[in-house]
C-alpha cells in the first residue's frame, strides 16, 4: 500500500511521509512555517498537514550533528 499525500492533486506516492507530505510538499510547508508565513497547527487546522508528536526528521538530525 502506498501512502498518498495530503495535497489535493499530489500524485507523487512515497512510502515515506512527514505530517502527512511527501518530501517536496513537505518541504514547501516547512518554509512557509519557517519564513513565519503560517504555523504547524494553523496548517494543521486547515487540513493541509497532520500535526505528529515526534520530531521531523530534519530537526532530529539536527539536533543529534549538533550535540556532537
Amino acid at each position: 500500500m502506498l501512502n498518498k499525500c495530503l495535497t489535493d492533486g499530489c500524485t507523487n506516492p512515497q512510502s515515506r511521509m512527514y505530517r502527512g507530505l511527501c518530501a517536496g510538499c513537505y518541504s514547501k510547508a516547512k518554509k512557509l512555517v519557517l519564513n513565519g508565513h503560517e504555523t504547524w497547527d494553523s496548517l494543521a487546522a486547515m487540513g493541509v498537514v497532520r500535526l505528529e508528536e515526534k520530531e521531523d526528521p530534519f530537526t532530529a538530525n539536527y539536533k543529534k550533528k549538533k550535540k556532537k
